[in-house]
């Protein structure tokens, strides 16, 4: 089980107890310049999570500090 899917269940495990929102605080630490294949593996993350946020009607707040994050990541980020 690689680290996103880690975070994706324990996310997932907090909502069952978060009757509202969630903080990801320091988010940008995954917007750091990885390989190709993370940057599939972290659109896959981001789908999952948007579609059980809205499923279960619940708020994910992502914390990024854009200095300390990858320009091209971040940019990637912000367009998916």
């Amino acid at each position: 089980m690689t680290s996103l899917e880690r975070l994706y269940h324990i996310i997932k495990d907090c909502f069952n107890s978060i009757n509202d929102a969630i903080a990801l605080n320091e988010f940008d630490i995954l917007l750091r310049a990885r390989d190709e294949s993370y940057s599939s593996e972290l659109n896959l993350f981001l789908d999952r999570l948007a579609e059980d946020t809205m499923n279960l009607d619940r708020t994910v707040s992502l914390i990024i500090n854009i200095a300390d994050a990858d320009k091209l990541m971040l940019k990637s980020f912000i367009n998916h």
